[in-house]
């Protein structure tokens, strides 16, 4: 549970224990990360603070949205991969084979993959 004592802001809290999980393998790859209902529960904290902390898990490329079932905890990235590249062209083909290439861009991609474009150019 999150210490009382701890000056970092709530969010970072929050999202510091449910890392702590994933590290411990009580989450692990694929598991469904606590809702931000969930969250707001268990911290007593407001949706804002709840989804602050997931955003900041996702930001981290700890968890990852999964159709249907909400918030996962992400694939482990080997040693010197690039999560995002490969996802990134992962998500550029499937553009290019449902709508065509033309409709290839870094915007698309972005938006696909939820982060912003510059966000995404800085990473690939």
């Amino acid at each position: 549970m999150v210490i009382v004592s701890d000056a970092r802001p709530r969010y970072l809290q929050i999202a510091a224990d449910i890392e702590r999980r994933i590290a411990e393998a009580t989450l692990r790859p694929g598991d469904p990360v606590p809702t931000t209902r969930m969250i707001m529960r268990e911290w007593n904290v407001a949706m804002a603070t709840a989804t602050k902390a997931l955003a900041a898990l996702k930001q981290k490329g700890l968890i990852e949205s999964a159709p249907r079932v909400g918030a996962v905890v992400a694939a482990p990235v080997l040693p010197g991969g690039d999560p995002d590249g490969d996802r990134a062209v992962q998500v550029a083909m499937e553009i290019a084979d449902s709508f065509g290439l033309n409709f290839v861009s870094l915007r698309a991609v972005a938006s696909r993959l939820g982060v912003s474009t510059m966000e995404l150019a800085g990473r690939v």
